[in-house]
Order: C-alpha cells, then sequence, then structure tokens
C-alpha cells in the first residue's frame, strides 16, 4: 500500500497509510515547524524545516538517514532530481543548494 506524509507547525511529520487512514509513524527530529516535504521515487522522504535543515527520512523504518545543513534561515522548499542522488532546497535566505546525496557534497 502507499502513505502519505503530513508536515506540521508542531515539528513533527505524520506517516499514514493511504489504504486505511492510520499513522504509520510519527516522525520527529526538526527543532522548528517543517515546512515543506518531497517524496523520492525510492522508500526515501526529505522534510524542510524552519530550523535551517533538511532531513533525509526512511519512511519505512521512521528513523533518520541524513541531516543537510548550510542554509542560514528557513527552507522553504524542497525536491529530489528523477534518480533520487540530488536534492534541491531553496530558502528564505536567497539561496538554492544543490546536494549530492551519493557523495555527501552540497553547492550552491
Amino acid at each position: 500500500g502507499g502513505f502519505v506524509a503530513m508536515a506540521s507547525a508542531d515539528k513533527k511529520i505524520k506517516i499514514f497509510s493511504v489504504q486505511t487512514g492510520v499513522v504509520r509513524h510519527t516522525l520527529i527530529a526538526h527543532t522548528d515547524a517543517v515546512i515543506s516535504l518531497a517524496w523520492g521515487l525510492g522508500d526515501v522522504l526529505a522534510s524542510g524545516s524552519r530550523d535551517k535543515t533538511v532531513i533525509i527520512w526512511d519512511p519505512e523504518t521512521g528513523k533518520v538517514k541524513k541531516v543537510l545543513e548550510g542554509h542560514t534561515d528557513r527552507v522553504l522548499s524542497i525536491a529530489f532530481s528523477p534518480d533520487d542522488r540530488y536534492i534541491i532546497s531553496g530558502s528564505r535566505d536567497r539561496s538554492a543548494w544543490l546536494w549530492d546525496l551519493a557523495n555527501e557534497s552540497k553547492s550552491k
């Protein structure tokens, strides 16, 4: 079955089963409101927050895979590349970062 994720101002992300509507996981790691979410094609979810970070999650386990830091203001938008290798994030600091998840590098 499929899943849907919901971000909120309480710093949490809830992952629901589409079939049952039941919460499968509550993801907690951000220290401020979660503003944006993006699903990758693989089993991966990314979240952007007012805490200036992007977190990569394993939605099956609810565990943090990576925390991406570099923005100096809230992360407003995030998107995966078609192959899930890269994430681009846009921030209120007027920057966009391209994150190479395979090599754990970033560029503005």
